[in-house]
């Protein structure tokens, strides 16, 4: 490939500029003929004395999730790796120039960069990483260089067992100083988990996570402390602002990153209460169901959680199904979900909540289970209004395959699913007078602007045709648009029609509230 010639062309470059004169013809006779040979040449250049350093930090920008900066690659240099040894660091054997002794134990495989005023280590070609993973190098035909080749699981390994090496040396309160003597600390706390979640190889490290977790010990604070993994944000905010954070337990953040073994032992050993409030969502159920964590929801399940809790303002069947996880929307429905139980979701029941998003799969799920098609939402709406709402046809079928509309309730209640229907309003002046409503088949669909908070929003109508008939009456219609999180009204629209001509109105069935008066 084109870019293999002009990588080849700059080794062979770079090679030469660091010829002196009299061997550069020599050199040019040994020029390798090929990029991967370029790259075993280089590999082999690399001191004996040096090279168990060189693979371990090639390992290091192999696995790494985001780019590494010096000072904080230069800590693999502080860790000890004997099995033998334990989780230890040594300060004492961090190099006094950083970045000189990564690039002379590394030679030209790398490169450092200015970003933003830091150091960032990177591979000095993408071809690098390429082949130092390759089966061509693990193959190689030589047998001087297969030692180098790099297992994806044995870097995330190394890289993961360096990140909590890091986060067990501290012990004291966070502040930037202790931060600024561990300049690995912030990448172990944010990255530590994914690197053991690779491969599953979090079973060679049980002994240190089950260290980390430990309720009694300062680690699992801190950790959290520097990064709260459960809101994929930094969250030292809380405490250079003075703020407390929200209570952490180890058995939710166990059941967050699907530690199953790990969380059957704080349960088991400490004691901890599955159904304490532990995090974000809630319960560690609430965190294995958004999650979709399976096994770590069975087994909380099993040590009696409780399947129906609210404690994080959401019951774990619908972050369940927020996340998409519908292997474990079964299980909590298998064991004793109920399928209708009201949360903080405005919308109403996960029913509801799945009919207006059009998911098919989720809503047969719940139906299997008993979900009331009938059931209605804070504005008075079944599931099957919000699937029309939103154009989702199927779902209306199957909504339909489960029950027979209702026509309890005014003129946009279970319009979705009739030809017509003829509720009457109590219209203004004399109370006798009424006015009949004929509800007919949508024949258009288009999007009414109205102004919210945010500007225009696009919001779905559809159209009706109300027939009046008797003396003379004037009748208002107010349409009510919602902010999801804010029931104040934000538009409003106010129509009169007359008994002698047919009259037009748009109607908001997802949105708006109307209180018939039956006749």
């Amino acid at each position: 490939m084109v870019w293999d010639r002009f990588r080849w062309v700059h080794c062979q470059l770079d090679t030469l500029c660091r010829c002196f004169p009299p061997s550069i013809r020599a050199a040019l006779n040994e020029l390798p003929t090929t990029l991967d040979d370029t790259y075993e040449r280089t590999l082999q250049g690399i001191p004996k004395e040096k090279w168990q350093h060189a693979h371990r930090l090639l390992q290091c920008l192999v696995a790494a999730i985001r780019p590494l900066r010096v000072r904080e690659l230069a800590e693999i240099f502080t860790i000890e790796f004997d099995p033998d040894a334990g989780l230890d660091l040594v300060e004492k054997w961090r190099p006094e120039n950083p970045e000189e002794a990564i690039l002379s134990a590394c030679s030209t495989l790398i490169t450092v960069i200015d970003e933003q005023d830091t150091k960032i280590v990177q591979f000095s070609h993408f071809t690098v990483k390429e082949f130092l993973i390759s089966d061509r190098l693990r193959n190689s035909l030589s047998g001087k260089v297969s030692h180098h080749y790099i297992p994806l699981n044995s870097a995330h390994m190394l890289l993961a067992r360096a990140c909590l090496t890091v986060l067990l040396q501290l012990h004291e309160n966070v502040d930037e100083e202790l931060l600024a003597r561990f300049p690995l600390a912030r990448y172990a706390a944010q990255y530590w988990v994914e690197h053991v979640q690779f491969e599953n190889i979090a079973s060679g490290l049980q002994d240190a996570i089950q260290c980390l977790f430990h309720p009694g010990r300062a680690h699992f604070r801190i950790w959290t402390t520097i990064h709260d993994v459960s809101r994929r944000s930094k969250s030292l905010e809380y405490h250079f602002l003075g703020r407390s954070p929200p209570s952490r337990t180890p058995l939710y953040y166990a059941a967050f990153c699907g530690f199953t073994e790990l969380a059957e032992y704080l349960i088991v050993t400490h004691n901890e209460d599955v159904n304490a409030k532990g995090g974000l969502y809630g319960t560690p159920l609430h965190a294995a169901s958004f999650k979709g964590r399976l096994d770590a929801a069975r087994l909380l399940l099993d040590y009696g959680a409780d399947v129906n809790s609210t404690k994080g303002g959401e019951i774990p069947l619908r972050l369940a199904y927020k996340c998409q996880h519908f292997e474990v929307m079964k299980l909590l429905l298998s064991r004793g979900a109920k399928v209708d139980l009201r949360d903080e979701d405005y919308i109403g029941t996960v029913l509801h909540r799945a009919s207006w998003d059009g998911e098919a799969e989720a809503v047969e799920l719940l139906l299997q289970h008993g979900a009331d098609v009938h059931a209605r939402s804070p504005v008075n709406l079944t599931p099957l209004d919000l699937a029309d709402a939103n154009g989702h046809s199927e779902i209306a079928q199957l909504l339909l395959g489960y029950g027979t509309p209702s026509f309890a309730v005014g003129p946009l209640v279970g319009s979705a699913s009739q030809v017509w229907f003829a509720p009457s309003f109590q219209v203004a002046g004399d109370p006798s007078d009424r006015v009949n409503w004929t509800a007919r088949p949508p024949h258009r669909s288009h999007h009414l602007p109205f102004r919210s908070r945010g500007g225009p929003v696009p919001v779905q109508s559809r159209e009706y045709h109300v027939l009046g008939g008797g003396s003379v009456w004037s009748a208002t219609m107010a349409l009510m648009a919602y902010d999801a999180y804010d029931p104040e009204p934000l538009f409003r629209s106010d129509d009169t029609g007359t008994s002698d001509s047919d009259e037009t109105f748009d109607l908001i069935p997802d949105i708006f509230l109307m209180t018939p008066n039956p006749s």
